[in-house]
């Protein structure tokens, strides 16, 4: 239709004789011309604009409708929250089964234990866990239970508790090399504990002053596949201090 209308207007213009006036002729059908081609050509190009336009309103309503149904969501994922004193609330993804709710075993900095400078622990190699970077050198039994061995050079003590679980405390980070040097051990193989009960002493200023990290890790080393480890918060912790760190089943 448009290049009919073309085709006559142009038509036209070609057929008006070439004289002195016919100039005045060819003017005003070349602004005929001009008019419809506008006409011809304004309204599908204005419709595509409305398109895109509607097609971005649309779209911006979909992403609003999105974002809408994700805040109404239930939380599914862990959510971080820092307080005041600098220390961070981790929500539970739902309600979950409690297998082991850990007391802390010292007083100190809790933190995931994939912070922990040596591969062997952050990349859980012993097995899922924590870590406390410690402000005093005293460690006190998580768990109830026994204690199933204390390392002859005494930065570690691993222990069996009531529900199972086997648990490695290791006291700082290549402290073996020590050879014992500022640990006293205060209990023994084969003996029960209590939460709370006192296992190791450590000379943390020895500890230091011969270069080792007194970051000290606490491991599972026998979590069955449906059990993992929860920390719900991390920061300053004083030792006894429980729902922080929890052994729960799988979702």
């Amino acid at each position: 239709m448009k290049n009919r209308v073309l085709g006559i207007v142009l038509g036209a213009a070609s057929n008006v004789p070439v004289n002195d006036t016919s100039w005045i002729t060819i003017v005003i059908i070349g602004a005929i011309a001009a008019i419809v081609l506008y006409f011809l050509y304004k309204n599908p190009m204005k419709n595509k604009a409305e398109e895109i336009a509607q097609e971005e309103a649309e779209q911006k309503k979909e992403e609003a409708e999105r974002i809408e149904e994700e805040k109404n969501k239930p939380v599914t994922e862990a959510k971080n929250q820092t307080n005041a004193e600098g220390v961070v609330k981790i929500e539970p993804k739902e309600e979950q089964l409690v297998i082991e709710n850990m007391a802390m075993p010292i007083a100190g900095r809790l933190m995931p234990i994939t912070e922990v400078p040596d591969p062997v622990f952050s990349q859980k190699m012993m097995g899922d866990g924590f870590a406390i970077e410690p402000k005093e050198g005293r460690v006190f039994s998580p768990v109830n239970g026994r204690v199933k061995s204390v390392f002859p050079t005494r930065h570690a003590v691993a222990l069996e508790s009531s529900v199972g679980h086997e648990i490695l405390i290791h006291f700082g980070i290549d402290t073996v090399s020590l050879n014992g040097e500022g640990f006293e051990a205060c209990v023994a193989e084969g003996q029960e504990v209590k939460e709370g009960d006192l296992l190791l002493k450590v000379n943390l200023e020895e500890v230091i002053s011969k270069g080792k990290s007194t970051i000290t890790m606490v491991v599972f080393v026998n979590l069955e596949k449906d059990e993992q480890v929860i920390i719900r918060e991390v920061g300053q912790v004083e030792a006894g201090m429980k729902d922080l760190v929890m052994v729960t089943l799988l979702n």
